[in-house]
């Protein structure tokens, strides 16, 4: 479990594009293809320090996550892991463990009360237990954010395969301000 450097700031690059895209990615994928889901771990897990910081936990207090691979026409395109904890596991969120092969979009878009937070962006080491499991070889961009519905949250990682990781760097935070308000907005 490696500590996950997170920045409002996505990465300087038009390959990026996909990463600032707004709404639903399995949606989006489905308009260029056959969309699959493989439930890559479905069940109580341990928070990372990362996840642990955001939903309010002790490192390591037990929560529930989904890790799954979506492939499109065949092609892994997203790995994606979403935690919550455990009251909201069994209340709000309960649907998280009852999606099977499904993708959480259905679950995420289905109630227009549902709300999004901003997107955070990040590297995703090769080393992280994420890529492991998809069998991936090489770090990944990576983008998270965080709904909410009554109160409580669930927070979604979705790293982005076959996407090139730009050489440019971060935009530091002063200065990309208008590239976080732009990646809020539908493209």
């Amino acid at each position: 479990m490696l500590p996950l450097r997170w920045t409002i700031a996505p990465p300087f690059a038009p390959a990026a594009r996909q990463m600032r895209r707004s709404g639903s990615l399995t949606a989006w994928l489905a308009k260029r293809g056959q969309v699959s889901v493989t439930v890559l771990f479905s069940g109580w897990d341990r928070a990372r320090p990362d996840e642990a910081r955001e939903l309010g936990l002790r490192l390591g207090q037990r929560l529930f996550a989904r890790e799954v691979c979506v492939s499109c026409e065949g092609v892994a395109a997203i790995l994606a892991r979403s935690v919550t904890t455990v009251g909201a596991a069994k209340g709000t969120w309960r649907g998280l463990h009852r999606l099977g092969r499904r993708p959480l979009a259905d679950l995420l878009w289905s109630n227009p009360r549902i709300v999004r937070d901003h997107f955070e962006f990040c590297r995703l080491p090769a080393a992280d237990s994420l890529l492991r499991a998809g069998e991936n070889r090489a770090a990944l961009p990576a983008r998270r954010s965080t709904f909410r519905l009554h109160g409580e949250e669930i927070i979604v990682l979705e790293a982005f395969m076959g996407l090139p990781w730009p050489d440019a760097g971060w935009q530091t935070k002063h200065t990309c301000r208008h590239l976080v308000l732009a990646a809020q907005k539908p493209l």
